[in-house]
């Protein structure tokens, strides 16, 4: 079995896939509540990997997954506007200095074929909140390429003033940084294609310490009928688009946005006691242990804590589990495979109530995935015992996350009569 240190899991969080079944009131739980700002998290350490992802070039670890493991402290975020929160993606991160912007849009399905009608949106305003100056950039999906990720080859860039109006321009700015495409319905990535960038924040004349307003949107094509599915944070309403473009014409009405460096300080949360096992030796319960016998069966937990505000009920939640699988050294390229069984984990009941910060009402609910006794696991004990030699992580897909903190390991790998 294997002891679990408090210093490791990698955690990521989303909107819930919500299915239709579970009904107009479920639906409706996700169209009501009021949109948090857009906040965002730096990165989460992990053993061999540090810093933000880095998809392409020759400095640091490359990874050329659409989620690589890097982005664990990033949550997939559902645009304001999909009442079922699982037509589309994005995530972002900003790196430990405050310099760099990283984003993600993805699309878990597509209505068509990718295909360059695809594309999506950011924009930001560069004075603040008096949004009298903005810039956008907007990229499709590449046509052609069968090998994920290619660089971007549609981009078109534009600028704001609130006296000229909007202008804009082909090619990429020199502010945006490795565009990439996914377009071969991603392997292990639950999507049918996804754009990464990087935004400069210095070159792109964006404060780092100021708040801002930011939309973000994506268009899903279906090339045969002719139809489109357009997604936005924040949500379109009666507001006019920029004609061509899926931004709203007036920025003052786009999403706040908080100071870039100021983090996210509240909302849905985990932490490292709140990641383990149900497993039992001797009749007691060992949370902190994995079974590594061939054939056992192990029951991982998570348990977020979910402020009062918002409205709670089972199913609400989905997580997905991983364990990543090394020898005697964490190893930055070490595939992060999906724990059998532990790919959709609902929530269930609410299991705990118990004070939260500034006295306020935190709650927790349960949700656990079953192992039946994967061969790696037992591999990797025949190899070694050390106690990096294997982490499990955990994705957990929520509807209002604003902050993710804590991790936690799995280390040394190992039978235990």
């Amino acid at each position: 079995m294997a002891n679990v240190q408090p210093s490791a899991w990698a955690i990521r969080l989303s909107k819930r896939l919500v299915p239709f079944s579970l009904g107009t009131a479920a639906l409706a739980a996700f169209a009501t509540p009021a949109h948090a700002d857009v906040c965002f998290p730096t990165p989460i350490a992990l053993p061999g990997l540090t810093g933000v992802p880095i998809w392409e070039g020759n400095a640091g670890v490359v990874r050329t997954e659409l989620n690589e493991p890097r982005w664990a402290a990033a949550p997939l975020t559902s645009f304001d506007n999909d009442v079922t929160g699982n037509q589309g993606l994005y995530r972002i991160l900003v790196d430990s200095g405050y310099s760099e912007l990283v984003v993600s849009f993805q699309a878990p399905t597509d209505p068509g074929v990718p295909s360059s009608a695809d594309e999506i949106f950011f924009g930001f305003t560069t004075d603040g909140t008096g949004s009298s100056l903005a810039r956008a950039i907007g990229i499709q999906v590449n046509g052609v390429g069968s090998t994920d990720p290619l660089p971007a080859t549609s981009i078109v860039q534009q600028t704001y003033s609130s006296t000229t109006g909007w202008s804009a321009f082909l090619g990429a700015p020199a502010w945006l940084k490795d565009t990439a495409v996914w377009r071969n319905n991603v392997s292990g990535d639950a999507a049918a294609w996804g754009i990464n960038f990087k935004i400069d924040l210095v070159g792109a004349g964006l404060s780092s310490e100021n708040p801002f307003k930011i939309q973000l949107a994506m268009r899903k094509e279906n090339e045969s009928a002719a139809t489109n599915l357009d997604y936005s944070t924040p949500p379109y309403g009666p507001n006019a688009r920029l004609a061509g473009t899926l931004l709203i014409n007036d920025p003052t009405q786009w999403a706040s946005a908080v100071a870039i460096n100021s983090g996210c300080a509240s909302g849905i949360t985990i932490g490292s006691a709140q990641i383990g096992t149900r497993n039992v030796a001797l009749g007691a319960p060992i949370p902190s242990v994995i079974s590594t016998v061939n054939g056992a069966v192990n029951r991982f937990f998570a348990a977020p804590s979910i402020p009062g505000s918002v409205g709670l009920f089972p199913g609400l939640l989905q997580a997905k589990f991983h364990i990543a699988n090394w020898t005697s050294a964490a190893a930055p390229n070490a595939p992060w495979t999906t724990v059998p069984n532990g790919a959709v984990v609902l929530n269930g009941i609410l299991n705990e109530v118990f004070p939260g910060p500034a006295g306020e009402t935190v709650r927790r609910v349960t949700l656990s995935a079953i192992d039946r006794g994967v061969p790696f696991f037992h591999k990797v004990a025949l190899l070694n015992s050390d106690p990096t030699s294997c982490l499990s992580q955990m994705h957990l897909l929520t509807p209002d996350l604003e902050r993710v903190e804590g991790c936690l390991p799995v280390a040394d790998c190992r039978p235990v009569e």
